[in-house]
């Protein structure tokens, strides 16, 4: 419990970042909806996703998920296959 607290105490500032982020990505949507020019709507909907993206990987970051899973493949040395996972890699890798 205390070293729980120790490392929010730390990252305190990136972590209410995060959940800024988070805060102002959810209230975003009602927006999209009432976009009546396609290309705007498209637009708005990849900036949506782009960021729920870059909020998914801020929150693996803080948790320390990144790091696990990287030793963890480096470690184990293991590649796990399937369309859902081929899926992921493919839309991490994209810009």
């Amino acid at each position: 419990m205390q070293a729980g607290l120790a490392i929010a105490d730390r990252y305190s500032l990136y972590i209410k970042e995060v959940g800024l982020h988070c805060t102002a990505l959810w209230l975003d949507p009602p927006d999209i909806l009432d976009i009546k020019d396609s290309v705007e709507h498209e637009a708005a909907i990849s900036e949506f996703q782009r960021e729920y993206q870059h909020a998914l990987q801020m929150i693996r970051d803080l948790s320390g998920l990144s790091s696990v899973e990287r030793v963890f493949t480096s470690v184990s040395e293991v590649r796990v296959e399937s369309a859902v996972v081929d899926r992921i890699r493919e839309l991490r890798r994209a810009p």
